[in-house]
């Protein structure tokens, strides 16, 4: 994990998150009391190599366990809700609680829990929360003995299904509310063939319980990332073709029933993009932004872009990173952070 305090000025953060190549972070989010950040993915705390953890979280000084680690698991997600620490991944069974893989677990006193009356099936990769619900997307299947596809709600106790049919290839990425509804980014075509050819694929709204196109709907190719509401424009990153159109976009926006484009763009994959202080960050693996030389990182003010990075990630030593090694970023105390699959930025290295 990195930071830059918009200096492009990249630095690690504290001792860094364990050693080449095995680490990764999936989700960075901040605590509802904005006083640190959730940390979740399969890393160490302390910048050595053993034990791998599930969920960590920085203060902005030091790394802390948020409880007795899964030891050696993923996680994909971790979050606050009514004061209470959540997290879900791929989780081992290891603690002497008695956990099974993708549930949604509580922090219950320093060690996880299960969320009793859960049942999630499927991990979690986003959430939301509005109206004191938690919207929560993933790889869902069924919540208790309901199917559930791409959404379900939480509300501290139990767990609903959003969204009930279980699309083909049923992983959902990430979500957002525009203008009271909910629009769904993943990588999922509609349970039905014909819906499935005809524009209901990877971004969708789901009204009254149905998945609904974003404008005319995007074709099978590529997959929804993330969705960020800018200036009243639902911005979607990824890498999406509009349906009945030639060409991949990594960036579009949703305005007044229309799915637009913008005239220069990133020219690979965006993977994250967070709003903050009057601008769009975005985070992927492009090398260019229309003629101009950009790497992973950059800010689109609504009229045009700034490059955040000129030097190129690496996963590896020498191999450069490419193919999703940018997770997720988030920005926090005037500090940009970036996380991933990657371990160098430039000649800059850390863990």
């Amino acid at each position: 994990m990195w930071g830059d305090g918009f200096s492009q000025n990249w630095q690690q953060v504290g001792d860094g998150m364990g050693c080449s190549p095995a680490p990764y972070i999936w989700d960075i989010s901040i605590s509802q009391d904005s006083s640190n950040l959730f940390i979740s993915g399969l890393f160490t705390e302390d910048g050595s190599c053993n034990p791998m953890t599930a969920v960590a979280k920085w203060d902005g000084f030091n790394y802390y366990l948020v409880a007795i680690p899964f030891t050696g698991s993923e996680s994909t997600l971790a979050f606050e809700f009514q004061g209470e620490q959540y997290c879900s991944g791929h989780l081992s069974d290891e603690i002497p609680n008695g956990f099974v893989n993708n549930y949604l677990n509580i922090n219950n006193s320093g060690m996880w829990d299960t969320v009793p009356n859960t049942g999630i099936e499927g991990a979690l990769t986003d959430y939301r929360i509005k109206d004191d619900k938690v919207y929560l997307s993933g790889s869902l299947q069924y919540c208790g003995d309901i199917p559930c596809g791409l959404v379900c709600t939480f509300d501290g106790t139990l767990v609903s299904p959003y969204y009930t049919e279980t699309p083909i290839d049923s992983y959902a990425l990430d979500l957002e509310f525009y203008h009271d509804t909910l629009f769904v980014a993943g990588a999922y075509n509609s349970a039905q063939s014909s819906q499935a050819l005809n524009g209901y694929s990877k971004l969708c709204k789901i009204v009254d319980g149905n998945l609904n196109k974003v404008g005319d709907g995007f074709t099978l190719g590529g997959m929804g990332t993330s969705t960020q509401v800018f200036q009243d424009r639902l911005y979607i990153g990824g890498w999406l073709q509009r349906f009945n159109e030639s060409g991949f976009h990594s960036i579009q926006y949703y305005e007044n029933g229309h799915v637009q484009i913008l005239a220069e763009e990133p020219d690979d994959l965006i993977y994250a993009m967070k709003v903050y202080n009057g601008g769009l960050y975005v985070a992927g693996d492009f090398h260019n932004i229309g003629t101009m030389p950009c790497e992973h990182v950059a800010r689109w003010d609504g009229e045009s872009w700034t490059c955040l990075c000129n030097d190129p990630f690496y996963f590896l030593e020498d191999e450069l990173c490419d193919g999703q090694c940018i997770k997720d970023i988030e920005i926090w105390n005037d500090t940009l952070y970036v996380a991933g699959f990657f371990n160098r930025i430039g000649n800059t290295e850390a863990k």
